[in-house]
């Protein structure tokens, strides 16, 4: 039997312990610090690709036996800034819960006028807010929260361990990209929802449906299937997509684009993601208002 619930995970939880491993050499062999900033920025390549599958984790565990997921959580936490209970309390029992609420929702994009925050906005108050709304979740979720404050911990005096063998280099290779990691996260999570105003599932995410974009980021493109059943695991989102797809407005459905089109500025436009020249922004939210109008 194998230890993956899902073979799928084989890819994934070799690329997360490979990028460790290098993070790891990094850290105990090289000295100048120039260089060990340039290893540090190539590796948030894969450190990008590793964030997409900490969510999926976060959804369903890789490991059969619980036990061994513990220490995927950890370094999971140290390369992405965001630990796995983090994730289920703000994200799972959060974001899913309330994304049709502006009002509720973990990683809300509306201002309180209904107005669409830009695209700067929303990270710094998101990432600012992170921390506090995992706890506020975790008030009704008592023994998640536990869990959650147990992982800091483990986080944090794994630091304290590196900091004491090498203080420089833990700030360079695990601290910096620790504090970059959950901005590109919400940045991920804006160009998903931003100025999407609806009721129902279907309505509610744009769909990155580019091969290279849903291979980098583990099928995180299949956005309105994943939200439609968030306990599916991210290997069979193509699947449940190709059922419901004709039900999902075209406007949503963005063929194009690449695993860096987040970082392209045409993504966005009026504050609001958009594959240039195959999405016209005011069609969309016409077609949005026209579908919600009672």
């Amino acid at each position: 039997m194998s230890l993956l619930r899902y073979p799928a995970d084989r890819r994934p939880v070799s690329l997360v312990f490979a990028t460790f491993f290098l993070q790891l050499c990094v850290f105990f062999f090289v000295d100048q610090a120039t260089f060990v900033m340039g290893c540090v920025l190539l590796l948030l390549i894969p450190q990008m690709s590793i964030s997409a599958f900490n969510h999926h984790h976060s959804h369903s565990n890789s490991f059969r036996i619980t036990w061994l997921n513990a220490p995927l959580n950890l370094v999971l936490a140290l390369q992405t800034g965001i630990p796995t209970y983090g994730w289920v309390l703000h994200h799972n029992l959060g974001h899913h819960l309330n994304y049709l609420d502006q009002e509720n929702d973990e990683s809300h994009w509306a201002r309180n006028d209904g107005t669409t925050m830009g695209l700067s906005e929303y990270i710094l108050s998101n990432v600012l807010r992170m921390y506090p709304n995992m706890f506020c979740v975790g008030r009704r979720y008592p023994a998640t929260r536990r869990r959650l404050v147990l992982q800091l911990c483990a986080v944090m005096a794994t630091l304290g361990l590196f900091f004491y063998l090498n203080a420089l280099n833990t700030v360079l290779v695990f601290v910096f990209p620790m504090l970059v990691k959950p901005a590109l996260t919400f940045l991920a999570t804006y160009s998903q929802h931003a100025g999407l105003w609806a009721s129902d599932h279907l309505h509610a995410s744009y769909n990155n449906l580019s091969p290279s974009y849903n291979w980098f980021f583990w099928n995180l493109g299949y956005h309105t299937a994943h939200h439609l059943k968030m306990a599916v695991h991210w290997s069979l989102l193509p699947d449940l997509h190709a059922k419901i797809e004709t039900q999902i407005p075209e406007q949503l459905r963005l063929n194009g684009g690449t695993p860096w089109s987040f970082l392209d500025r045409r993504f966005f436009a009026n504050g609001v993601p958009v594959v240039s020249g195959i999405v016209n922004i005011e069609n969309v939210l016409d077609a949005e208002k026209t579908q919600l109008a009672p």
